[in-house]
């Protein structure tokens, strides 16, 4: 499974494990274009939700505990987490 993915859908779809999670409990529909955490009821991971028209769902390590691996990409610059959708513009920063 690709971690490093960006969902969109109509509903809340985690990045973890790809199940659809229910929002009958959650009140992001009044939070349009706000990232909010979000677990999932099927594995349990914390991921970010932001309301547009439809679902974003992001994978982040540190919401699980865990330290990003931030690597260069071929593109100048830019550098991307190895396991989430974790990036950085910055030339100063190092792996």
């Amino acid at each position: 499974m690709n971690l490093k993915y960006h969902i969109y859908k109509h509903n809340i779809i985690c990045p973890y494990c790809d199940e659809e999670c229910r929002d009958e409990d959650y009140e992001v529909r009044g939070e349009f274009e706000t990232k909010i955490e979000f677990e999932c009821e099927h594995c349990g991971k914390k991921f970010l939700v932001e309301s547009n028209i439809v679902y974003s769902s992001y994978s982040d390590c540190e919401l699980n505990g865990e330290k990003h691996e931030i690597e260069k990409t071929h593109i100048e610059g830019f550098y991307l987490c190895k396991h989430c959708s974790e990036y950085s513009i910055n030339k100063s920063i190092e792996s």
